[in-house]
This record gives C-alpha cells, structure tokens and sequence, in this order.
C-alpha cells in the first residue's frame, strides 16, 4: 500500500522558514542577554560596596565623615543590601529563564523591569529627603557628581521603556519565547 503524502503548500513553508529564522538568541537578543549578565555582575557589586559601607558605619558610628551628616544614611544602606540582594536574586532568575528560552521570560521580565524603574525612583526620593536634610556642603558634594541622580533616575527608566516595547513588539522575541 503506497501511503499519500501531502506536500505543504508554498506560504506554509515560507510561513515556517520565516519562524525558524528568527528562533534563537541572536539580533538584539544577544544585547537584552549581555543587559541580564551585566544586571547580575553589577548587583554583586553594588551589594559588596553597601555592606563593606554598612560595615564601616557599624564599626565607627562616631566617625567624622561627611556621609554619616546624612540623617538616616544606615538605615539608608540597608534598604539598599535588602533590594540589592532581592533583585540580585530576580535578575539571576530572569538570566536562567533568558538562556534556558522559557516561555515564561517576557511576562517575568516585563514585571522586572516595571518593579526596577519603581525601585529607581523610591531609591532617589529617599535619597532626595535625606540630603535635603543635610548640610550645604554635603548638598553641594552630591550635587557635584558627574552624573545627577536625575539623569541617572531618567536613563533607567527610558532603557525600560526601550526594553518593554522590544519585548511586546519583537517577532524574534515571540519566535523564541512564545511559539
């Protein structure tokens, strides 16, 4: 018995080749995979500098550096280990679901990056309150720095911003985690 085989029609194979083409972590993908490396490189970072920080302020509570003039700059510090070390977590997380190709990886990304601008932008608040309470010079210091937490507060959320619209918008996004 000859069995009949059904031979797919053009559009269907075009339709799949299409697909398959951009399957896999390649184009952008490559930068959003680089952006999850270097999120969990710099959360070890940011926790090693706060606790090596939190730990100079525990060991010298009466200690004349400008930054203790900064009221409530421990409690400060440790919001910062405690989120650091959640989102060190999080974005661990998001790197495993990126290179394991999880279905899961856009929603869960996407709430990330939602969660990190809020995060962004209650760190600066606290961190406004707290140097409006402190002296003119130490106001000055920080209002000195290279970058503004302003520029810093308006760049993180525009890269979310970018990094939202890829992910609800990329065909090769939806070839790789969706399909």
């Amino acid at each position: 018995m000859a069995r009949s085989a059904t031979v797919p029609s053009p559009s269907t194979v075009a339709v799949v080749a299409t697909t398959n083409d951009l399957k896999g972590l390649r184009g952008w993908l490559i930068v959003l995979g680089f952006r999850l490396i270097v999120s969990v490189m710099a959360g070890l970072y940011t926790i090693i500098s706060e606790v090596h920080r939190l730990s100079e302020a525990a060991s010298a509570p009466h200690q004349t550096s400008v930054l203790f003039e900064i009221p409530g700059y421990p409690a400060l510090l440790k919001f910062g280990v405690v989120t650091s070390l959640l989102f060190l977590v999080v974005d661990s997380y998001a790197a495993i679901l990126f290179f394991h190709k999880s279905r899961m990886f856009p929603r869960f990304y996407l709430v990330l990056l939602v969660a990190s601008s809020i995060h962004t932008a209650v760190d600066y608040e606290l961190w406004s309150h707290a140097l409006a309470g402190a002296s003119r010079h130490l106001q000055a210091l920080f209002g000195g720095m290279p970058v503004s937490r302003e520029i810093l507060l308006a760049s993180s959320v525009a890269v979310s911003i970018l990094c939202c619209l890829y992910i609800l918008m990329s065909k090769r996004v939806k070839a790789t985690f969706v399909n």
